[in-house]
């Protein structure tokens, strides 16, 4: 009931549809958690609202927090796939790591959390390559500033 009170906002409320859609195969039941203080049950909305006029914007940003919440907490998990890279270029190593998201799930409605990263080429293990390109990354004093110099294998012969 509590989900299908927050289809009719109109800004997560196609998500809550597509939460409450069977074929999109996109709800799961809360998990119990480790821990149970008996205090209260689990934060959610007591009831749908667009924001009533006399709220905040405090107010209006801490609802949508706990609907966003909600609704992320019966929603499947996200599914990625991390990557590291290590490359020897004429003895000098380099490591790069990077992150595919195969499946948004929860991150789609809760904004505040995020797997962005980088992402990397795809890379078959033990592959060698003639020809290649490197970003480097030179921080200023203190940290203050970053320079990015792309460097090309065919500019430093």
């Amino acid at each position: 009931a509590t989900v299908r009170e927050q289809q009719g906002h109109p800004v997560w409320g196609s998500y809550a549809q597509r939460l409450l859609n069977p074929e999109e195969e996109l709800w799961r039941n809360p998990s119990n958690g480790g821990h149970d203080d008996k205090a209260h049950p689990p934060i959610h909305p007591t009831k749908f609202s667009e924001g009533e006029s006399n709220w905040t914007l405090d107010h209006k940003r801490l609802y949508e927090l706990v609907v966003r919440h909600f609704l992320a907490c019966v929603s499947q998990p996200a599914l990625g796939a991390g990557t590291t890279v290590d490359i020897d270029i004429a003895g000098e190593k380099f490591s790069a790591s990077g992150l595919m998201i195969i499946v948004k799930n929860y991150l789609e409605i809760y904004k505040y959390e995020s797997w962005g990263g980088s992402t990397i080429p795809t890379f078959i293990p033990g592959q060698q390559s003639e020809s290649w390109s490197l970003l480097v990354m030179v921080n200023g004093k203190n940290g203050s500033s970053v320079t990015l110099i792309h460097i090309v294998e065919s500019t430093i012969h």
